[in-house]
């Protein structure tokens, strides 16, 4: 490490987002530390946050020379982690209470409510133990809706409802599997400065909201002493089940007076919030038939699977402005001086319960990379593996691989990512068609 470089902590520090962040235009300028290893955050099925905290303290005091910044680019806990790390020892970065206010999810409705109510759907906070949930939920919402935890990501536990039996069948599943997130976000919460309305919802709370839809689109920004500022906007695409993600586009395709419009609506609602010093990505719907915009949620930090999107098209992984903002600077992301006029981010998808038959090996995947210029493969599972014992994955399908690709426009991008999947050959036991 040279003696001018700056010392980043990351929370949670793959070995993808070192690869990342070693292509920043200013990665000499930085010497990266892992500050807890991501496979204690991810993937696993407790998450012990006191003694989480405690490891990384002791990395920290334990660290011979300065530390000029600590961040993350995943979210919980790591999220959470960071800010109180970061204040630990006066760095500079987001309030604790800021960064619930935002993954809170009912607490986050809330404060939207405030903000921007045109653009809120009907919602309501219940307890899944509660043995008239379902009773009061028809008469607060009315079907269709939809149930979440409080805490959850990558729609984790989230379900469609659409009638009485099927609120009936998901609830039993709630209960089963929302301890998990729940009594670790608890501990998170008890540290926090609270309204009292917040604070007296069990830990295992869930939100039920009503249906919006049209056209998604993620807004990466960030906000510096006050003032949001929007950078990019990414086109998120799902499959036919309207949940699961098919992958992320950039730039986005939306008209601009749309993008605007979400512009101003994710500002005005991330500063309800009182975020402050910290990047954001809001994820918004343009209904195209009532002209209509729709807030879904705010997360305060990048996307992660953004990064190489905006790499490829404006020249640099949008991991400069975590970097940026922990150290207490206005980030000044490029735009367009990247190597493609467009990228996306595929999901190669199971539907299906199975067992993973055949799955190229790292040999194999560094092949296709080659092969199809501008492409990066992630696996997301192993030979053999039961698809039923992955984590984190959403209530419709099985996440098998992440594949980025750039490309002259979307018809080029589609056709890459049909070769790379064909070249890559992952198939089922039960030799199901994968997306």
């Amino acid at each position: 490490m040279a003696a001018s470089q700056r010392n980043i902590f990351v929370v949670a520090l793959s070995d993808y987002q070192r690869r990342l962040l070693e292509r920043l235009p200013r990665s000499g300028d930085y010497a990266f530390h892992e500050l807890l290893p991501q496979d204690r955050l991810r993937g696993v099925s407790d998450f012990h946050v006191g003694a989480l905290l405690e490891q990384a303290r002791q990395r920290l005091r334990a660290f011979d020379g300065p530390v000029h910044g600590v961040t993350t680019f995943i979210d919980f806990p790591a999220l959470e982690l960071s800010a109180l790390l970061a204040a630990d020892i006066g760095l500079p970065g987001p309030g604790l209470e800021s960064l619930l206010g935002c993954s809170h999810k009912y607490w986050s409705r809330c404060l939207q409510r405030q903000a921007v109510p045109e653009h809120v759907p009907p919602f309501a906070a219940f307890d899944p133990f509660d043995p008239n949930a379902a009773e009061d939920l028809e008469k607060d919402l009315g079907y269709p809706f939809w149930i979440k935890p409080v805490n959850a990501f990558r729609s984790h536990l989230g379900y469609r409802i659409d009638n009485r039996s099927e609120l009936e069948a998901r609830l039993p599943e709630l209960r089963a599997g929302i301890e998990r997130l729940a009594e670790p976000f608890a501990r998170f919460l008890g540290l926090a400065d609270l309204p009292a309305e917040i604070s007296a919802l069990p830990a295992h709370t869930c939100l039920a909201e009503g249906m919006i839809g049209g056209r998604q689109a993620t807004l990466e920004g960030y906000v510096y002493r006050g003032a949001p500022r929007v950078y990019a906007v990414v086109d998120s695409v799902t499959e036919a089940n309207r949940v699961s993600f098919a992958r992320y586009q950039y730039p986005s395709a939306l008209p601009a007076r749309v993008q605007e419009r979400m512009r101003e609506v994710a500002e005005r609602a991330v500063t309800a919030t009182g975020l402050d010093n910290a990047p954001f990505n809001a994820e918004l719907y343009w209904d195209p038939d009532s002209d209509r915009i729709w807030l879904l949620e705010i997360n305060p930090r990048i996307s992660e699977s953004h990064c190489e999107l905006l790499e490829k098209v404006d020249g640099a992984s949008h991991q400069q402005v975590a970097i940026d903002l922990a150290e207490g600077r206005r980030p000044d992301p490029p735009h367009r001086k990247g190597a493609w006029p467009m990228a996306a981010k595929f999901f190669v998808r199971a539907f299906r319960d199975s067992t993973v038959a055949r799955l190229p090996d790292p040999e194999r995947v560094r092949e296709v990379e080659g092969k199809v210029p501008g492409t990066t493969v992630e696996l997301r599972v192993r030979p053999d593996e039961q698809l039923h014992d992955l984590q984190d994955q959403d209530s419709y399908s099985y996440e098998l691989a992440w594949v980025w690709v750039g490309g002259e426009g979307t018809e080029d991008l589609l056709a890459r990512y049909r070769r790379v999947k064909a070249l890559l050959g992952i198939e089922m036991a039960d030799h199901q068609e994968i997306s």
